[in-house]
């Protein structure tokens, strides 16, 4: 594990701790370790999930083209699908999952733990994994439109009583946070530990043209059609360039969602 990665998991394993009542360090001792964060990475997806709480945040909706040029050496980049449901944050520890954040911050765990005796086999409580492990993903509903699909993983998520899980919800995982791994590997690691994954199209040449040619098929209902989706998403391939990016300081984050305007 990288020094950057591990000490945004202690920041994160710390400010758990916090919340929970049960602090093991000092403020100021918290202040320190974010700011070395900060210096290093400013960026980093940890920061998304302080201060309010833990949280997610949206992703930018730029004109293509805008975005790309940013990048002068041209990188290649990935294209997935946009799924509408709703945003969860899974967070892993010693294998076991411990924490079901919203994009708002709010905890779900059991929401999420009663959901997975339904869908074992894509949303697992266990994993293989000793240490932290964040995931990102998507509820979502099989075999329904956009609309329907956001209504019902929402309603799921608002339930009083976890137990009454509809017909229909299922997760899918996107990306690992505090990883290193390239997001090739990421996906591997994530069907390894029994997740479903959406897969992804691999450019490296002509992207721009290439990503147009995956937007248009979307529009046309041809592309990504296993889920309910309101769009593309693109993101840089590479985990080391992806950490160059935050660096930069760009307009746009590194990946960023294509709905109804190219």
């Amino acid at each position: 594990m990288s020094t950057i990665s591990k000490l945004a998991e202690e920041i994160l394993h710390h400010e758990i701790l916090y919340r929970k009542g049960k602090a093991q360090i000092t403020d100021k001792e918290f202040d320190s370790k974010l700011t070395q964060l900060k210096l290093q990475q400013p960026n980093h997806p940890v920061f998304e999930q302080l201060k309010t709480g833990i949280h997610l945040s949206g992703l930018d909706t730029p004109i293509f083209s805008e975005w790309y040029k940013q990048y002068k050496d041209k990188p290649p980049v990935i294209v997935q699908p946009k799924i509408d449901g709703c945003a969860l944050l899974l967070h892993y520890k010693k294998g076991r999952l411990v924490n079901a954040w919203t994009r708002k911050g709010k905890d779900k765990l059991a929401a999420m733990l009663w959901l997975a005796t339904k869908i074992p086999s894509s949303l697992p409580t266990t994993i293989q994994q000793s240490n932290s492990l964040l995931v990102r993903g998507e509820l979502y509903g099989k075999g329904m439109d956009a609309s329907r699909s956001q209504r019902l993983a929402a309603g799921h998520l608002r339930k009083k009583d976890p137990r009454d899980v509809k017909e229909g919800l299922a997760f899918c995982a996107f990306e690992i946070c505090n990883t290193n791994l390239d997001p090739e590997n990421q996906q591997s690691k994530l069907i390894i530990n029994n997740f479903e994954v959406a897969g992804h199209i691999y450019i490296s040449d002509d992207v721009e043209m290439k990503v147009k040619t995956c937007y248009n098929s979307w529009t046309k209902g041809l592309l990504f059609t296993k889920y309910p989706t309101d769009g593309i998403v693109v993101r840089l391939a590479s985990k080391d360039r992806q950490e160059k990016a935050d660096m930069q300081n760009n307009i746009y984050d590194w990946k960023i969602a294509i709905k109804d305007k190219w």
